[in-house]
């Protein structure tokens, strides 16, 4: 496991989320607790599981709540 700075983990966002997604093989901590039967590996997501929502608010409605809460800032 790394360790990084907020700041720059929020610069490289999409660079670490890559790298995450990569890794097929789990820590090898996780791999002795599977080899022992203390732990199983999970089976993935499947996006039926996780389907799409529609959206909160119509087009450009959120914009203008912050801008009415906003005011004159």
């Amino acid at each position: 496991m790394s360790t990084v700075g907020l700041r720059k983990l929020k610069n490289r966002l999409s660079h670490s989320l890559r790298r995450l997604v990569r890794r097929s093989e789990p820590e090898p901590g996780l791999q002795v607790l599977v080899r022992k039967g203390l732990a199983r590996p999970g089976d993935g997501n499947s996006s039926d599981l996780y389907p799409l929502m529609p959206p909160a608010l119509p087009a450009g409605e959120a914009r203008r709540l912050l801008d009415l809460e906003r005011g004159d800032r």
